[in-house]
């Protein structure tokens, strides 16, 4: 039997029987075709190098600039050729490295900390972390436009920051 010799009368009101004779006929007629012909996979694509490039892409590696930090940064000559040079590698190629000590890493993975943990306060007790004389502190989401378009950022900013300025973080 096949679902086209169906009458209406069954379809609007079935009966318990019927239900059970409906329901194991499309199992068989399932079961029926699936034996024909294996039931589509999902698509999982292929991935074989999942580090370097797509297929049929070519890439070339380029060397990024790597600087290496002075433990203390001071006015010197030394700092600003340093701080230009830091400069010229972001303008020329958008990107640069910075080697780190082991005492250096551990201060920017502390650093690091520091700002999820303050960035993860409610709003009111970031928003009081300003300081109107030096333009510094916390900047909302969407506060910021760049080109006229808000930034969808937080941001936290830093200038010349006087003992006490801020809250304490």
């Amino acid at each position: 039997m096949s679902l086209a010799h169906l009458s209406k009368s069954s379809l609007t009101r079935p009966s318990l029987p019927s239900l059970i004779s409906h329901s194991m006929m499309v199992r068989k007629m399932a079961s029926a075709a699936a034996a024909v012909a294996p039931a589509p996979q999902p698509h999982i694509p292929t991935i074989l190098n999942a580090s370097g490039p797509p297929p049929g892409h070519s890439v070339t590696v380029g060397n990024l600039q790597t600087f290496i930090l002075p433990d203390k940064v001071s006015d010197t000559e030394a700092n600003r050729k340093l701080g230009k040079a830091l400069v010229e590698a972001w303008q020329k190629d958008g990107i640069l490295q910075i080697s780190m000590t082991p005492e250096q890493h551990s201060l920017y993975k502390s650093a690091n900390y520091a700002s999820r943990r303050f960035f993860g306060k409610p709003y009111a007790q970031k928003a009081a972390c300003v300081d109107s004389q030096t333009y510094s502190g916390y900047i909302a989401s969407g506060e910021e436009l760049t080109d006229g378009i808000a930034d969808y950022s937080e941001i936290f900013t830093l200038e010349a920051i006087r003992p006490g300025a801020l809250p304490s973080l």
